[in-house]
C-alpha cells in the first residue's frame, strides 16, 4: 500500500501546488481584469457617442472610471483625452437632473479638465481633437482667453478636415470675441467652406442658430457664386418653413 499511498500523496501535492499557482495568478491579475472590465464599459460609452446616441450622467462616470483605471497601468494620450471628454460632458448631462439628484452626484474638480487636456497633448501633440478639448476646457474654466484662441487654431492646423470637429470648432469661434478679432478669418472661412461642401443641411441649421454670424457664412462662400446663391436659397427656405424644412436641391 506504500506505493499507492506515495503516488496519491504526490498527486495531491501536485494538485495543491497547481491550485496555489492558479490562485496566485488570479490574485495578481484581478486588478488588471477589473481595469479591463471598466475600460470595456468606457469603450461602450465612446461607441454610443460615435453613433450619436443620447448619453446619461452615468455614462460620463463610466468613461471616467474606465480611463482612470487604465492610467493605473500606464499613461496614454487616449486615456487623458477621454477623461477630458468625460469632465466636459458631465455638466451638460446633469442639466436634466433634479436638485436632489444633482446634490447626490460626486463633485467635480473643474481644474482637472485642463490638466487632462494638457496631458493628452503631451502624448499626442498633433491630435486635433485634443487641442479642441483644451480649447473647450479653457472656455469652461477661464472664458475667452488667448489660450483658447491658440488651442482652436492648433486644432484646425492639426486636423483641418475632420467633419466631426468642424461644427464644435465653429461654435467656439462664433462665441469668441478674442478669436473673431484676431484676424483669423481665413481659418474660419476654411472651416465654413468645408462644413458647407460636406454637409449642407447641417450647415444651414447651424448658421440659423448664429444669425449674427450669417454674414461670415456668406463671406466664406462669396468666392463660389453658385455655392453662395444656394446657401441663400436654402437659408431662406429654412426660415420660411422651419418645421418642414428639407434641402430644395
Amino acid at each position: 500500500m506504500r506505493g499507492p499511498q506515495r503516488w496519491t500523496f504526490s498527486r495531491v501535492a501536485l494538485i495543491a501546488a497547481a491550485a496555489g499557482c492558479a490562485f496566485s495568478i488570479l490574485y495578481l491579475s484581478a486588478p488588471r481584469l477589473a481595469s479591463a472590465f471598466s475600460n470595456l464599459r468606457a469603450d461602450q460609452v465612446i461607441a454610443k457617442m460615435g453613433r450619436g446616441e443620447t448619453l446619461a450622467p452615468k455614462d460620463a462616470d463610466a468613461l471616467e472610471q474606465g480611463r482612470r483605471s487604465s492610467l493605473a497601468w500606464g499613461e496614454s494620450g487616449r486615456a487623458y483625452y477621454d477623461l477630458t471628454t468625460a469632465y466636459l460632458l458631465r455638466p451638460h448631462l446633469s442639466q436634466g437632473l433634479s436638485n436632489s439628484e444633482r446634490s447626490r452626484r460626486p463633485r467635480q474638480d473643474d481644474g482637472s479638465v485642463a490638466r487632462f487636456a494638457t496631458a493628452a497633448l503631451k502624448h499626442s501633440p498633433a491630435n486635433g481633437r485634443a487641442w479642441l478639448r483644451l480649447a473647450a476646457a479653457e472656455n469652461v474654466l477661464n472664458g475667452d482667453t488667448r489660450l483658447k484662441v491658440a488651442a482652436l487654431e492648433m486644432s484646425i492646423l492639426t486636423a483641418p478636415s475632420l467633419l466631426e470637429l468642424v461644427e464644435y470648432r465653429l461654435a467656439l469661434m462664433f462665441g469668441s470675441k478674442a478669436f473673431l478679432s484676431a484676424d483669423k478669418d481665413p481659418l474660419i472661412f476654411s472651416q465654413i467652406r468645408y462644413f458647407w461642401f460636406h454637409h449642407k443641411e447641417r450647415a444651414i441649421r447651424f448658421s440659423s442658430r448664429y444669425v449674427r454670424r450669417i454674414a461670415m457664412f456668406r463671406g466664406a462662400l462669396a468666392i463660389d457664386p453658385p455655392a453662395y446663391d444656394l446657401y441663400n436659397q436654402m437659408l431662406k427656405h429654412f426660415f420660411t418653413h422651419p418645421h418642414e424644412w428639407k434641402s430644395p436641391s
